[in-house]
């Protein structure tokens, strides 16, 4: 099994709480395999499987959660 990573942006991360529910949302979905969200850099890191997962399905989960992930 191959994994990508992909790095998002998201400027309005603000706190551990923040980075708490974009990991607990991500989490959910098939095919995440580590997320890694950095309060101080403001980014959001994601490995993940992609023949069971898009990025723009993570990015929406992102938006879902709360958050304005920059493309």
């Amino acid at each position: 099994m191959s994994t990508i990573q992909h790095r998002w942006h998201v400027p309005d991360i603000e706190c551990g709480a923040c980075a708490d529910a974009i990991k607990r949302s991500l989490s959910e979905l098939s095919g995440v395999k580590l997320i890694s969200v950095q309060v101080e850099a403001k980014t959001v890191e994601v490995e993940y499987d992609p023949q069971l997962i898009k990025p723009d399905a993570i990015f929406d989960r992102i938006e879902e959660a709360g958050f304005s992930p920059e493309a």
